[in-house]
């Protein structure tokens, strides 16, 4: 059996009993309890089902997103309100059944798109179309990927177009690749993240072409509206803070949410009600300040390891995935969809050993439902998910020979990526020749990342 196969396997022996426990577990409360949400459902409020995708669909309809929007406010990047004008003209249940087929299209189109080009020669002689299903089932089920149909979220269509991205990176379709993540980029801004893998292998003309493709997307979503360039970037900017109010230093997305940020505050919430300070309505944005520095810091650190840390492919991928759900701040359960191109390629990697099997365990982790206990009306999952995260993220980065042999090669590592910039910088040197001829040789004892 190829580690391939066993690490599908492995994903299936989690994800699928997770999945039938927390049905069979939710039908029980629901149906022999007479419990309401949220026992009955471990998915969102169901008179609020697709309400993502409606009101986004309404705002677009408008011509005028970000100031004639209905109750939620417009806080996606325009090119995202071209996207959901193409459902303007739909009754409400074509609407969903549009959405519904797109979102799953583009997923598995996407897992398919990994297996045939990645892990199919993996596979070798084995029965290769039944790992395929296996790990479309396994994907198809998982909560990520239902909370986001649920909600009518788009991060799912996001994470397809990134897996997109990894999978023809280092093919001759790598400008498929590119143009994909591009659209990704102009619809929510925080995949370019991504842009990280094509900076590793220097391949800046995909870099370049995928921001290029962002900016024209962008530019002509905002002039293409009522009021033009100007109007829409202003309206862009008002429903970014008032997402930010709302639900950054607000409490509206506390509830369903993987993110440490939120983590924190419900903890401290609890323990200020435990302590009878009663429920404050807003995070201190000194608090928030504080939590955004440390944040930096730490997608500094994971930044680090993507560029200079000698490592597997698939801890490269990971990284750049924590880092996409941990920006923006807040990252409801269908975020954890941006895991799908670091679970692709960890299962494509050769090897087998415990760091691989532990991390396919924490990510199939936080592919299951758990919301099986509520505190102070938010689930368990809260918690635990941000828990899964963390031990995920030590998981890919620790390593301490890799770290040390990294820190001795900055200098060499940084000429390889910017060999122009030292050349400038040495044109005028006296021991112009011998210093260049080091760069050379440290250059040329470099390993291929």
């Amino acid at each position: 059996m190829s580690p391939a196969t066993a690490k599908i396997r492995l994903l299936c022996k989690i994800v699928l009993p997770g999945f039938a426990l927390a049905v069979v577990f939710h039908y029980w409360m629901g149906e022999f309890l007479n419990l309401g949400h949220p026992w009955n459902s471990f998915l969102f409020l169901p008179q609020d089902r697709f309400n993502d995708w409606h009101n986004s669909v309404f705002s677009a309809a408008t011509y005028d997103p970000y100031f004639k929007h209905g109750a939620a406010i417009s806080a996606y990047f325009p090119f995202s309100y071209i996207v959901f004008l193409s459902a303007a003209g739909l009754s409400r249940q074509a609407s969903i059944i549009y959405f519904l087929l797109i979102s799953l299209v583009l997923v598995l189109g996407s897992v398919c798109l990994y297996w045939q080009v990645v892990l199919r020669p993996l596979l070798k002689e084995e029965r290769d179309k039944q790992s395929l299903v296996a790990l479309c089932v396994s994907i198809a089920v998982s909560y990520p990927l239902l909370f986001a149909l649920d909600r009518g979220n788009i991060d799912a269509w996001i994470a397809a177009a990134c897996l997109v991205f990894v999978s023809l990176l280092r093919t001759r379709f790598a400008a498929t690749g590119s143009m994909a993540l591009g659209i990704a980029i102009a619809l929510k801004g925080y995949p370019a993240i991504f842009l990280l893998l094509a900076m590793v292998d220097r391949r800046y003309g995909q870099i370049i072409l995928a921001c290029g493709i962002a900016l024209v997307l962008t530019l002509s979503a905002l002039a293409f509206f009522d009021g033009g360039l100007v109007h829409n970037f202003v309206g862009l900017k008002l429903g970014l803070e008032t997402y930010r109010q709302r639900y950054v230093l607000g409490f509206g997305s506390i509830h369903y949410s993987a993110d440490p940020y939120n983590a924190i505050r419900f903890i401290y919430e609890g323990l200020r009600r435990l302590a009878g300070s009663g429920a404050s309505q807003s995070t201190s944005p000194l608090f928030l300040d504080i939590y955004n520095l440390v944040s930096f810091c730490f997608a500094l650190v994971l930044s680090f390891f993507v560029l200079f840390v000698p490592c597997s492919r698939w801890r490269r991928v990971m990284a750049v995935c924590l880092l996409a759900i941990l920006f923006p701040n807040v990252a409801n359960d269908y975020k954890l969809l941006m895991l799908l191109p670091g679970l692709c390629a960890l299962i494509a990697d050769a090897e087998n050993a415990q760091r691989e099997t532990r991390a396919l365990q924490y990510v199939a982790v936080l592919m299951v439902p758990k919301h099986y206990y509520f505190i102070l009306g938010v689930s368990i999952s809260s918690i635990i998910s941000p828990i899964f995260l963390s031990t995920l993220a030590w998981n890919v980065l620790k390593g301490r020979e890799s770290w040390r042999v990294a820190l001795n090669q900055v200098p060499a590592r940084l000429m390889w990526y910017c060999p122009w910039i030292f050349h400038r910088r040495w044109l005028f040197a006296k021991d112009r020749d011998s210093k260049m001829q080091k760069a050379r040789q440290a250059i040329n004892e470099l390993r291929p990342l």
